[in-house]
């Protein structure tokens, strides 16, 4: 009886060992057939989808992966790739969203819209990153409440960051530190 266990250890063993060997084969074609067909993949959502469905059910991730000559690869992602993900979250609530504002698109993770003055001062933010008190004064001529009114709302909820180190105040908005 001890044998017969032994045994068939032995055989899973060897079936898992063998297994493991198919499947690292399969991910290494998957991953040359990522480099071939690269363009293919960034440019037609089709394929890439079903690309993602293959490498999904090979428990590999499409966008990051390692090549033994070469290091570390990642396709870019591009903005369908963005608006898919979004997609994906809808269900979940949360208000994720692309936005356009100004020259520029960016995904809205607040749960609350944004109103029109919160979004003329993202806007005014494009070029620096931040925006002043007097420079919301000068370009839109709003009183002290309106603009404290979007200021406190748009820090509680994270949109802009304020730096009291320096005078006067900047509003930093954080999805322009990268851009």
């Amino acid at each position: 009886m001890e044998r017969k266990a032994a045994e068939l250890a032995e055989t899973q063993r060897k079936n898992a060992s063998l297994l493991q060997d198919q499947l690292e084969i399969f991910k290494s074609n998957l991953h040359q057939f990522a480099r071939k067909y690269a363009k293919e993949i960034r440019t037609d959502p089709r394929f890439r989808m079903q690309f993602q469905r293959m490498c999904q059910i090979a428990g590999v991730d499409p966008l990051v992966y390692k090549d033994k000559d070469k290091g570390k690869h990642s396709n870019e992602i591009i903005e369908d790739d963005i608006k898919r993900a979004i997609k994906q979250l809808q269900p979940l609530g949360g208000g994720y969203q692309v936005i356009t504002l100004g020259s520029r698109k960016m995904v809205q993770s607040a749960p609350r819209e944004m109103n029109k003055d919160q979004t003329n001062l993202l806007v005014l933010a494009q070029d620096n990153g931040y925006f002043t008190v007097r420079l919301v004064e000068e370009k839109y001529r709003w009183n002290h409440d309106r603009i404290q009114n979007s200021l406190d709302a748009m820090l509680r909820d994270g949109l802009v960051w304020l730096d009291d180190q320096i005078r006067p105040n900047q509003y930093w908005v954080p999805a322009y530190f990268f851009s």
